[in-house]
């Protein structure tokens, strides 16, 4: 099993103040030295998140019986930086979706989030057989730490698989905040640098955001 990330905009706890991290920002990092700089912060993305895991058969049939999110931390939103990046992918499959916010997350069609998805059906995959589900998790209330449990039935056994991040215990994901002045820095994307927005430019910014102020 194999997952990535689709990223939109980030947020960390804190702002960023040191020299050596202005200094990545400054410059056009590579892919692996913004990941690295995304880690050592303990960034989260922003509203939503979608991951995107790669399943594959086994020697026999196998069946994705149940897979839920497992919130392992739940704490205030997160106010320090937020950067807003010049684009964002968009990764398709199989779709599902769970939101954080509601009292025992599980995942549902796209739009539907009062149905379990694993309660009506269940995923086969033959011997060989690869498919891909995309799991997109929203959260506005607060900010969280998960990871996904999927359980799998090969051989008539059932087994309890855990998707996380490569080299992390869990996501990350935080809720945005209403007000930009909540934040206490705001960055954009400029030819593959990272610039700090001025806080008059801050409502522009972070377009999605009902009370400009």
């Amino acid at each position: 099993m194999t997952t990535s990330i689709d990223e939109g905009p980030v947020a960390m706890r804190s702002a960023v103040t040191a020299v050596d991290e202005r200094a990545v920002l400054a410059n056009a990092a590579s892919e692996e030295e913004w990941m690295d700089f995304l880690g050592k912060k303990r960034a989260a993305p922003v509203n939503q998140v979608t991951i995107s895991a790669v399943l594959e058969g086994g020697r026999s049939k196998v069946r994705v019986v149940d897979m839920r999110p497992r919130i392992r931390e739940k704490r205030e939103k997160w106010t320090g930086a937020y950067f807003t990046p010049a684009t964002a992918g968009e990764v398709e499959t199989i779709p599902l979706t769970a939101d954080l916010d509601r009292r025992r997350p599980a995942f549902s069609t796209t739009g539907k989030t009062s149905e379990n998805y694993f309660r009506q059906r269940q995923i086969e995959l033959s011997r060989g057989e690869i498919t891909t589900i995309s799991m997109t998790l929203t959260a506005q209330k607060a900010s969280y730490e998960f990871d996904i449990l999927v359980t799998v039935m090969a051989d008539d056994k059932a087994k309890e698989v855990i998707i996380h991040p490569e080299g992390e215990s869990a996501f990350r994901l935080t809720g945005r905040e209403s007000k930009a002045s909540n934040y206490r820095q705001v960055f954009e994307e400029v030819g593959g640098a990272w610039v700090q927005a001025p806080p008059g430019q801050w409502c522009v910014k972070l377009s999605l955001l009902k009370n400009c102020s």
